[in-house]
Formats: C-alpha cells, structure tokens, sequence
C-alpha cells in the first residue's frame, strides 16, 4: 500500500513536466502577432474565493485559429493540485488588443463540466473572466519573460 502512493505522488509530480518544457520554449520564442507565446498569472473564483496559479501557452492553429493550452494550479491544505486542459479559442483584434473566447467540455475532476470564457489582451495584459458548471471568476496572467 505504501508504494503505491509513492508511486502517486511521482505521478502527480511529474504531470507538469512535458507543459513545463513546452512552457519555457514558447516563452523563449518571440511572438510575431503580440498573443502567441507563454503567459503566466492567477485565477480566482467568485464562487468561494479559492485561487492558485495560471499558465498559458498561446499556439496558432493551421486554420488560422488559437488553441490555449492551460496549466491551473491549486492548493488545498497541505496538498497542491495541478491540472492542464486545452480549449479552441477564437481571436479577432481590436484596435491594440486582442479579444479572445473559448469553451470546451473539461473532464477533469476538479471544475470539470462546460468551461467558457471571454479574454482582452492587451500588450502584456491578459484579464479574463470564466465561468463552468462549477464556478465563475477571473484570471489575469502577463506574458513570462
């Protein structure tokens, strides 16, 4: 029994891995159109005021729309979760700032259900606000250096 929750835990500390070394590559290439690349902040729920760290990588499709793929981090007592879904989003400009949206069914356990939400990016700048079948809030990241 003991081995198998230290094989647990090495699963649940190396999930992160493959989106870490993906993370820092994009954050290491410059992104032509100002919204491709690696983004990095918080999300927080209104519903009851959890929160936990935010990842992005911001990739352009062949059909000329985004995927945005996401690494959420979040804590509970001692344990700290993280989990990473990717959604098709849509971009168009305007004026300076990007305007983003998005949804896709999340068959996590943790906020799993119908996932949507509206972004702006602007310059370094991207706020958005969510909302699932299990929650709603905002997150804001900055474009990693």
């Amino acid at each position: 029994m003991k081995r198998l929750g230290i094989l647990a835990l090495l699963f649940v500390a190396g999930c992160g891995t493959t989106f870490d070394r993906d993370w820092e590559s994009a954050g290491a290439s410059k992104a032509e159109n100002g919204l491709e690349g690696a983004w990095d902040g918080t999300w927080l729920s209104d519903e009851n005021g959890h929160t936990g760290s935010l990842r992005c990588i911001i990739t352009r499709r062949e059909d000329r729309g985004f995927d945005s793929r996401y690494y959420a981090g979040y804590g509970w007592f001692i344990f700290w979760f993280g989990f990473e879904y990717t959604i098709p989003t849509t971009a168009v400009t305007d004026g300076s700032a990007w305007l983003l949206r998005g949804s896709a069914m999340l068959d996590s356990c943790i906020g799993g259900g119908l996932y949507e939400y509206e972004a702006r990016v602007e310059q370094d700048e991207y706020v958005a606000s969510y909302r699932s079948s299990f929650h709603r809030g905002i997150f804001k990241m900055k474009r990693a250096r």
